[in-house]
């Protein structure tokens, strides 16, 4: 036993220098950051605890909150904001500064602001024009299945079409494809082609989405006999070199 409580001194000692060497290096004269610094000292060995049990202590964030990464995330100290005071720039003008409106509390700022401007969603607009043209591209595409018309419908199809079905890969002859196998299959039957739901173009980066659920409503002239196809696709479309939206990707949901 009297060799383990010296081990064990010799670790306590080695621990209080590593955290001495760790304050000290680099860092003179300036606050640790929430992930150098320990506000627990080195666990007595008095009982039973392991090595790991002692470094899970000893690198356990700062926290002066219930959980432990709360002041990584915290807002630094900002002085109080009243008449007079000046609220920090505006982003996108770093080198102006205001009074704050009315008392308003000031913006997020630190590391909250870098998150959030990390997972903040993108502010661009779709135009009026490209959605228009994107819905009309789709129309044009079902209506010309609807026509058995599969030249018409290829040309809603960009050359660079490509798409992942099954596990495997769909370019724009696969789709070729997928349309004349669709229609043979309807050969005899009277149909329409259409959407279920009006089409509702999402911006996304570089393309644009579209939720698309076409729908194929075939009657059997001789008995009567009726024949429904759903079919629901992610459509995306991109803009080509000559500005036209088309389609690149009919992916399956």
């Amino acid at each position: 036993m009297a060799g383990r409580r010296s081990v064990d001194a010799r670790l306590d000692e080695a621990i209080v220098l590593l955290h001495r060497v760790l304050a000290e290096m680099g860092h003179a004269g300036e606050a640790l950051s929430p992930w150098q610094e320990s506000y627990l000292s080195a666990a007595p060995l008095a009982g039973r605890i392991s090595a790991t049990d002692r470094l899970s202590m000893w690198f356990r964030p700062a926290t002066r909150g219930a959980n432990p990464w709360d002041s990584f995330f915290e807002d630094p100290i900002a002085p109080p904001i009243g008449p007079g005071s000046l609220s920090p720039a505006p982003i996108g003008d770093p080198g102006s500064l205001g009074p704050s409106p009315g008392g308003a509390a000031p913006e997020p700022s630190g590391r909250r602001l870098n998150l959030r401007l990390l997972l903040a969603e993108s502010e661009e607009e779709m135009l009026d024009s490209d959605a228009e043209s994107v819905v009309s591209c789709l129309y044009d595409f079902v209506h010309a299945i609807g026509r058995q018309d599969v030249e018409a419908a290829l040309t809603c199809v960009a050359p660079d079409y490509h798409a992942l079905e099954d596990d495997r890969e769909v370019d724009r002859n696969g789709l070729a494809w997928q349309i004349r196998k669709l229609l043979d299959s309807l050969r005899g039957w009277t149909f329409e082609a259409s959407l279920v739901e009006v089409p509702q173009p999402i911006l996304y980066p570089e393309a644009i989405l579209v939720y698309t659920e076409m729908m194929i409503d075939a009657v059997h002239p001789a008995d009567g006999a009726r024949r429904t196809i759903l079919e629901r696709r992610i459509a995306v479309f991109k803009q080509q070199r000559d500005k036209r939206w088309l389609v690149t990707s009919l992916s399956p949901v």
